[in-house]
């Protein structure tokens, strides 16, 4: 497969796979500021915002190299539900029109 493609392409693919570690790592790092802003208001001690929160705060401490991938396989998880989600809207509803039995008299 990689003698289909020109002798450019490999400096090319290394520009691409660079470029999506470059998005990736921002994106992480959005995400872990987000996690760094405090939580507003009392949210109850059983809230699952303020939990998760907290979850992946002490995550960040312990093991920032895992915390770093979980946030990347959850975005890539979020863009399938996205896809998947405009799937779904792009096929037409169905309408169900089961028969329904003659009674007889």
């Amino acid at each position: 497969m990689l003698a289909l493609l020109p002798p450019d392409a490999n400096q090319e693919l290394r520009q691409v796979r660079i470029h999506q570690s470059t998005w990736r790592q921002l994106r992480v790092a959005q995400s872990i500021a987000e996690l760094q802003a405090p939580v507003t208001g009392h949210l109850g001690p059983l809230n699952g915002q303020a939990l998760a929160t907290r979850v992946l705060q002490q995550v960040q401490q312990l093991a920032p190299d895992y915390l770093i991938r979980l946030l990347t396989q959850m975005d890539a998880i979020a863009a399938l539900d996205q896809v998947q989600a405009a799937d779904e809207a792009e096929k037409p509803a169905r309408t169900s029109k089961k028969k329904v039995p003659e009674r007889r008299r």
